[in-house]
């Protein structure tokens, strides 16, 4: 899981262009891949000793954290909506095993997964998909994680 401190390294996606598009229906149909909601929140990292905005600003929140493990997060009407463990040094679908077997705390829920046709029905911003065999992108832009938007 890693050592606490400060870590601001939050990695965004490439962005897919049109959700109607060849590249998104490709990604769907891959077993490389796999589809999350994007939420439409402030993107946070926990970074197991304080909560970080992806500027660098640390905020201050009623949910208890301690003991909590780095995760990458969005927060959304005072919810930490958790989506990934950037210290793990594991594959996407090994940090996403640990993720969901986490005891999560009150206030912390994990970001759905799903696909397209979830996120015009759902309340989702998107959606982000995601290499399955990836390791936690370390560049600021990745084009393991493409991002659809409604």
């Amino acid at each position: 899981m890693g050592t606490a401190g400060p870590m601001r390294v939050t990695p965004k996606p490439t962005d897919g262009g049109s959700p109607d598009g060849h590249l998104r229906l490709s990604l769907e149909q891959s077993e490389s891949w796999a589809c999350q909601a994007k939420i439409d929140g402030h993107r946070t990292l926990w970074d197991g000793m304080a909560l970080w905005t992806r500027m660098g600003t640390r905020l201050d929140t009623e949910i208890e954290l301690a003991g909590m493990p780095a995760m990458d997060c969005e927060l959304r009407f005072g919810v930490l909506y958790a989506f990934d463990l950037p210290r793990h040094g594991g594959t996407l679908i090994e940090r996403w095993t640990e993720l969901a077997a986490l005891e999560l705390p009150l206030g912390v829920r994990l970001v759905p997964t799903g696909t397209w046709a979830d996120a015009l029905v759902a309340d989702w911003e998107g959606v982000v998909y995601k290499r399955l065999g990836s390791r936690y992108p370390t560049r600021p832009v990745t084009r393991e994680w493409v991002k659809f938007r409604k």
